[in-house]
């Protein structure tokens, strides 16, 4: 893997600016795109050669076989005996000769058709060999199709696995591109729960933490590192190094692309893969987990057996036995019949024409027994319907990663419903603003905005302070789309910050250059806050925005209309509260702003900042806290009042405060009868399993919710025999997502971490 050093000079490139227009199409032409060759298919000869192979197809081959040489003696003799040598040398070498053993079912299918038609031409048809051939081609080929059907529609599903967007910088200008237009020098940008999109080498990052359990089979996620710019190590046992598919569980960085497509480590492992695996390697790859298999799972679509499969499937043993059972009892009568009637005795004499030709109805009667007793296609039929299913739900948006989940999805009982981007539509905006005891709303004559003039630092207005925070100490971008529109990209509550600051006129990459932080502590379902460490004039200073509840009660002064930091009264934090109930009231997100300025010649080295990252969030200075609302879907009462009716309980799980939950839990309907119960995480977790699971009846909302408190509901739920789907878009999602009957990670908002840990993509 080149070095950062080979990669900036090759393409003549800052970090900052990323490859120009005329870079990106030089290293299209040059190295490739993005896109993995796909994994080798067995040829379609192949596939239908195979088909053969079933038990009943290699009887009804024999019986034809049979049927024909019988006719041929009837009619000639000689063609008789020439028929049956042959049949006998094809049969007997490929019974002796290993290589062609497994083809023994095709053998005996090319030897029918070749017989069959030497039959006609002589004048001495066999009827019924012609009969039973028809049979085994109508029913070789509706397998061969219907497999073929179900293949495709795999086919189609594993290429959307594919769509992941990608952010990069181009020109001095943040982008998002699809994964294979990802090309070498590209500098991309890594958020938590990001999937590294090739190879390359690390060139920023705070708090990096990769799973790697791709290449290596070890969960434990590595700590990764900003190695010298002229370090050309390879390897992901190496600090500075990254390879496409595995997954950014902590920290934010920014790489630099060395190698894309094919050239990657996970292009190179698929490339040694190989269709004809037997069945030794088969049964090693259940128990070992080579990094083969860990890639082969990570290409395809998971195509293992339902539970309804499975059932059928021994169903379908259980009536074949019988089917056999009966088959050799009628087999054995015929015999029985045939001695005592004495259509055995022709070999007294030595004519053995009639008596084979009572041996051939017989067999050929227990082999119509077998065909019509066992149902051999019942399992290939659930398969082809779940897998037209699986296209079905993919026009309508929803990717299944795993044939189970069209299945299961069906038996819910149970739905825990996040919040964001389900219940509402993700389309967030700052409404409110509250700083220094005033209200400040959208549309009215006092709607607080940034001043895009102002000059930093200075003492800041609250207003000002919030627009710093809100620019600085995050990881959304917004992109220009088609005709000049900006849209949020990454974390949506972010977005909506960043939004209200352009607005204004404010450019927050310019804030960002300018206060390039040090240090980050990032946002966590457990954490509940964000924190920027800077460089603010001549002190260090500590952004922290997060919930209103940790950051009042983390802050010891609030900051007045001044600029000025004031002690808390409690007629002030009363009035901060009243505000927030206020809000929450009105189905309203809010988030609280805060920071706290630290000594100059604070050492500002990672390390140090990562062993005193309590204290900097410490002693904060409260500046304020704004109201974001997000529009309810408009079809989620309905939704919620059908899955009711159907039987089908629906609880809403959700980050935000008590009174913000409740108020939208209300307006969709789930609150609508006097015992509903309304939990906050606190509470929850006070309660035993037993005591929770007395509530879970009535519990229909679940506030202030972390990623262990959906895991152990879910738990708790299929304890009592429901059948659970989860929808979940963030990492620390991963969990619960797993462990729910059903998965269903959000497609836009989701991070690609929850999405590989679900069975259904919406």
């Amino acid at each position: 893997m080149r070095s950062v050093n080979d990669l900036l000079q090759e393409f003549n490139i800052s970090l900052e600016t990323g490859l120009t227009a005329d870079a990106v199409t030089t290293s299209r032409q040059k190295y490739g795109k993005n896109s993995l060759t796909p994994l080798p298919r067995e040829p379609i000869w192949k596939k239908f050669l195979e088909k053969f192979d079933e038990p009943i197809i290699k009887i009804l081959l024999a019986a034809a076989l049979l049927s024909i040489v019988v006719d041929l003696f009837k009619g000639s003799a000689w063609l008789g005996a020439a028929a049956l040598v042959v049949v006998g040398i094809g049969l007997g070498s490929a019974l002796l000769i290993a290589t062609l053993r497994r083809w023994l079912p095709a053998i005996m299918f090319g030897l029918a058709i070749v017989w069959v038609a030497v039959s006609a031409v002589s004048g001495h048809p066999s009827y019924e060999g012609l009969a039973v051939m028809v049979a085994v081609v109508l029913a070789t080929g509706v397998a061969f199709i219907s497999e073929y059907r179900s293949d495709r529609e795999f086919e189609v599903l594993n290429a959307r696995k594919d769509e992941i967007h990608v952010k990069v910088t181009r020109g001095g200008a943040f982008h998002t591109v699809p994964l294979e237009e990802v090309v070498v020098g590209e500098i991309v940008t890594l958020e938590m729960g990001d999937e590294i999109p090739a190879d390359g080498r690390l060139v920023k990052a705070t708090e990096l933490y990769i799973d790697q359990s791709l290449m290596t089979g070890e969960s434990e996620p590595v700590h990764k590192q900003v190695r010298p710019a002229s370090d050309a190590s390879d390897g992901p046992d190496q600090a500075g190094c990254l390879y496409r598919g595995t997954q950014v569980v902590d920290g934010i960085g920014q790489m630099s692309v060395a190698d894309v497509g094919d050239t990657t480590m996970i292009g190179q492992i698929a490339r040694r893969l190989s269709v004809d695996e037997d069945e030794e390697e088969t049964e090693q790859a259940e128990t070992t987990e080579t990094e083969e298999v860990r890639v082969r799972k990570k290409l395809t679509i998971s195509k293992h057996l339902t539970p309804l499969q499975e059932k059928l499937t021994r169903l379908a043993d259980l009536i074949s036995k019988v089917g056999y059972i009966a088959a050799g009892l009628i087999l054995i009568a015929m015999l029985i019949f045939g001695i005592a009637n004495g259509k055995f005795s022709g070999l007294l004499r030595g004519e053995f024409l009639e008596p084979v030709r009572y041996l051939l109805d017989a067999f050929v009667y227990t082999v119509i027994v077998i065909v019509v007793a066992v149902p051999e296609g019942l399992p290939m039929s659930v398969t082809v319907s779940l897998a037209l299913a699986m296209r079905k739900m993919t026009r309508a948006n929803s990717l299944v990663r795993q044939l189970v989940a069209c299945e299961t999805i069906g038996s819910a009982t149970v739905i825990c419903s996040d919040k964001t981007g389900t219940l509402t539509q993700n389309r967030m905006q700052v409404v409110r603003l509250w700083f220094a005891g005033q209200t400040s709303d959208r549309g009215t004559a006092t709607w607080a905005q940034p001043d895009p003039q102002a000059h930093w630092p200075r003492k800041g207005h609250p207003v000002d302070w919030i627009t710093l925070i809100s620019c600085v100490n995050s990881t959304a971008n917004l992109e220009e789309k088609e005709g000049g529109k900006l849209e949020p990209v990454g974390n949506t509550t972010e977005g909506a910050l960043l939004m209200w600051a352009h607005e204004a006129g404010v450019v927050y990459q310019n804030l960002r250059l300018q206060f390039e932080p040090l240090y980050q502590i990032h946002f966590s379902s457990e954490r509940k806050r964000m924190t920027s460490v800077i460089h603010y004039g001549d002190h260090i200073a500590a952004l922290v925005k997060g919930a209103p509840e940790w950051v009042l009660e983390q802050s010891t002064h609030y900051l007045d209309a001044d600029g000025v930091a004031r002690e808390w009264t409690p007629a002030m934090r009363e009035q901060l509260n009243e505000a927030l109930r206020n809000a929450a009231g009105q189905a309203m997100r809010t988030l609280a702003f805060g920071y706290a300025l630290l000594p100059p010649g604070t050492p500002v080295d990672e390390d140090t900042l990562h062993a005193r990252r309590d204290e900097l969030e410490a002693g904060l200075v409260f500046v304020g806290f704004v109201a974001i609302r997000d529009p309810l879907r408009e079809d989620v009462k309905e939704a919620v009042a059908r899955c009711r009716d159907a039987g089908i309980e629906v609880k809403m799980i959700t980050g935000d405060n008590v009174e913000t939950a409740r108020a939208i839990a209300r307006e969709i309907g789930l609150l609508d009868i006097p015992e509903a119960v309304v939990l906050t995480s606190q509470e929850f977790n006070a309660l035993s399993d037993d005591e929770l699971k007395a509530q879970l009846p009535r519990l229909r909302v679940l506030a202030r919710a972390k990623p262990l408190d959906k895991f152990r509901m879910v738990k708790l739920l299929q304890d009592q025999n429901h059948v659970v789907a989860m929808t979940g878009d963030g990492t620390n999602d991963a969990p619960s997502l797993k462990k729910a009957d059903v998965g269903l990670a959000m497609g836009i908002a989701g991070t690609e971490v929850a999405k590989e840990a679900s069975k259904i993509v919406l």
